[in-house]
């Protein structure tokens, strides 16, 4: 019986795409590897080829693979596929149709191609077309904020050259709580023609100081080239034109949902495993997103507080009681805690809330995390943490801003999204360990906690900054106070549980 291989096509010199797809290999069309079945699993440093080449081991709980969404593979990837290929060829040759030396040779040219370039410090990861227009949204309204949408999108997307101001469309989008979010849709002007739509991200005032807008830009070109989230479509002086997915967001409903609850989990340790391609400079291990954010955004609050207290009697009262100068001394007390919760760095997105999650209407099940603008190295059970803390928002309801604790992920709620993470994490790492799941779940639960209280300590501040500057109508301060609130509170029920050790 023939032994059954999964195709590995190399789609150009430039970038590499596994394809988790059975495949005769008589029928072998060029730049093709084989990889039989028997040696998908053999570890390697870069191991996004055991995530998407065995189509029998898919993880746990996925009904069919992703071919759109996976993972581009790099030269580093491609010379591990080689080098495992090297120690495979010559038992792999008993099948005469395979032509071998043309095999040989396509292999290494390509890899000869590949290591002339170093895709890792190319800047230019995507071509982005970029305009240095600005949109005002305090004084454009109407016809007269269509007419500069318009006009900005068909300079940086000249396939929209023939629409008019008569079939556009504009559709702000409720629940985004940093930038002002637009769908942008072209209705069709004869019956040949479609209907297009974009989406249009114009920043909140004042939040450039809230994160490097260029390391965001990095991140959403990177991850443009990766498939995942919307692709990048356009660049403008206060925004950006993203690609529109055909979605639904996800509810607070949605994410408390046992079996979507676990998609999210896979999801989550998908993103996290860039880390594996793309691992972080020295500085940027030294100096994860969290204590960046925190250390920067401090004093940002500090001023934010002493604005509003001048103009307002209720807010001064608010934040007399709230103490925001005494905030410091305890963040110092968080960081001596954490220090002994091991979390491994990561690549996060800072803010798993699930208006930044789609489920795609093409496919049921596939979930696709958007909106980068806080991504970056971080401790993995921040990410996590701060996932489960978003369980305790509703975004939609008549009070935005108010917080329910008591909707904070049960026990066994964060044990099985664990598990599911777990499963992810298993099959991406292709490890084994003598240590049980129960164990490890439990392991993870006590990290994931603990860095939680980090999450309120970091979007405790973003509130107050928000506060005395944002546009969106959101009560940020009340967001803030409760924040705040429930890091000191968790902190102190973690030093009481330390005492008691």
């Amino acid at each position: 019986m023939r032994e059954r291989f999964s195709l590995v096509v190399i789609v150009s010199f430039r970038q590499t795409r596994l394809y988790n797809t059975s495949y005769n290999i008589t029928r072998t069309p060029p730049l093709c590897f084989l990889l039989p079945h028997s040696h998908l699993h053999i570890s390697t440093p870069h191991t996004y080829m055991s995530v998407v080449a065995d189509s029998t081991s898919p993880i746990p709980g996925e009904q069919s693979p992703r071919h759109h969404r996976l993972p581009i593979v790099y030269k580093q990837h491609v010379k591990t596929l080689g080098s495992l290929l090297t120690n495979m060829l010559e038992q792999t040759t008993a099948d005469k149709a395979w032509p071998l030396k043309e095999f040989r040779r396509m292999v290494k040219k390509g890899l000869t191609t590949l290591s002339d370039k170093d895709d890792s410090n190319d800047d230019n990861q995507c071509d982005v077309p970029t305009s240095d227009v600005k949109i005002d949204l305090a004084h454009l309204k109407g016809d007269d904020l269509k007419r500069t949408v318009l006009s900005l999108i068909q300079d940086l997307l000249p396939g929209w050259s023939d629409v008019t101001l008569a079939n556009l469309h504009l559709n702000r989008v409720s629940g985004a709580l940093t930038n002002a979010v637009f769908i942008v849709t072209a209705f069709p002007t004869t019956s040949t023609s479609s209907e297009r739509k974009i989406l249009l991200r114009i920043y909140g005032v004042g939040v450039d100081q809230l994160f490097q807008r260029d390391r965001e830009l990095y991140w959403l070109r990177l991850l443009s080239r990766l498939n995942i989230g919307a692709g990048l479509r356009g660049i403008f002086a206060n925004g950006r034109l993203e690609q529109y997915l055909d979605s639904m967001t996800l509810t607070r409903e949605d994410i408390r949902d046992p079996a979507t609850s676990r998609y999210i989990a896979h999801r989550l340790c998908e993103l996290h495993s860039i880390v594996a391609t793309f691992p972080p400079s020295e500085e940027d291990k030294t100096r994860p997103e969290v204590w960046t954010n925190i250390d920067k955004w401090y004093p940002f609050a500090i001023e934010s507080a002493r604005k509003m207290a001048e103009k307002d009697e209720e807010k001064q009262r608010v934040l007399e009681a709230l103490d925001v100068e005494g905030l410091w001394a305890e963040i110092e007390e968080l960081k001596r805690v954490l220090k002994k919760v091991e979390s491994p760095i990561v690549f996060a997105h800072n803010d798993t809330q699930y208006g930044n999650i789609l489920r795609l209407r093409n496919t049921a099940r596939e979930l696709v995390v958007v909106d980068f603008e806080y991504a970056g190295y971080n401790y993995r059970g921040f990410d996590i943490g701060n996932h489960f803390c978003e369980w305790t928002a509703d975004y939609h309801s008549d009070k935005p801003a108010e917080l329910h604790s008591d909707q904070y992920p049960t026990v066994e709620e964060q044990s099985r999204f664990l598990d599911a993470y777990l499963d992810a994490l298993d099959v991406i790492e292709g490890k084994k360990t003598n240590e049980s799941r129960e164990q490890r779940i439990e392991a993870m639960r006590i990290e994931c906690n603990a860095w939680a209280l980090a999450s309120h300590a970091m979007w405790g501040l973003w509130g107050l900054v928000q506060a005395s500057q944002s546009q969106i109508e959101f009560d940020y301060l009340r967001y803030a106070v409760q924040r705040i609130e429930m890091f000191r509170k968790g902190l102190k029920a973690w030093k009481e549980r330390e005492l008691k050790a």
